[in-house]
């Protein structure tokens, strides 16, 4: 269910990123708990993967950038802002994607930071949040050079490299996994939770899309989406947003 995107030198950075992880947080959470995320927040993901999320009693979180939903929402089919604030009202998490949707790495340090404070702004005009937000690596591609940076700003930054969050564990490139409509595969999804299952843990799904036949394959379609939720919550495992996640953890604010 992973799909190798990037340069050598971009996953060459992502390993190195995960083999020098700086401080660590231990994650051992009495029960397992899944999130579900969603990068861009393309419309459907509004219009229908917030309500099959609500349907199985859970909720999301949706890493927007700035120029995409300001910019490019009608040509990219994404959430416009009215929706963003929606979403936040009905108490799905919004988290930082960065403003421009750009590599960290072909940012410099100086404007990586402005472009997270623009980004922050924009964020705040939706939802009021005061508090450290979480965040997305745009593409997935860490940067070793850019942890420092993250970790003085976010709770947590999400990578795309899969695996289950248990242990010591680094919260500036936590694991998450992909759902794609052409790699979507029920026994691979019962795997990850069967995994869960005997360790408790913490399971982050992203995706993109939740419509039929998702653009560039980056999404499921509505009934494969309900399906993944529906997996979780048979199995009676807590969905929570990554900020709720990080709360019953134990993570600082």
């Amino acid at each position: 269910m992973t799909v190798k995107i990037g340069t050598i030198g971009d996953r060459i950075a992502n390993r190195l990123s995960r083999a020098f992880p700086g401080p660590t947080s231990e994650i051992a959470p009495a029960r397992p708990i899944v999130s579900f995320s969603f990068d861009d927040a393309p419309r459907s993901a509004w219009r229908d993967g917030a309500a099959i999320l609500e349907a199985a009693g859970g909720r999301g979180t949706y890493y927007l950038a700035g120029d995409l939903i300001l910019n490019h929402a009608r040509e990219l089919d994404l959430t416009p802002a009215e929706g963003c604030v929606d979403l936040a009202a009905r108490g799905h998490e919004l988290g930082c994607h960065t403003f421009s949707h750009v590599k960290l790495a072909t940012m410099s340090r100086e404007a990586l930071a402005a472009d997270l404070d623009r980004n922050e702004r924009f964020l705040r005009e939706l939802d009021g949040r005061t508090a450290r937000r979480n965040f997305a690596v745009p593409y997935t591609m860490m940067s070793p050079g850019r942890q420092a940076l993250l970790r003085s700003r976010f709770r947590s930054s999400r990578s795309g490299w899969p695996a289950v969050n248990r242990g010591m564990t680094n919260l500036q490139g936590l694991g998450a996994v992909e759902l794609r409509q052409s790699l979507f595969d029920p026994g691979a999804i019962g795997a990850w939770l069967d995994d869960l299952a005997r360790r408790p843990g913490w399971l982050i799904f992203f995706t993109h899309h939740v419509r039929e036949n998702p653009p560039g394959d980056y999404g499921l379609s509505p009934l494969n989406f309900e399906a993944a939720v529906n997996a979780v919550k048979a199995r009676g495992f807590d969905i929570l947003t990554v900020d709720a996640a990080l709360d019953r953890i134990g993570i600082a604010r």
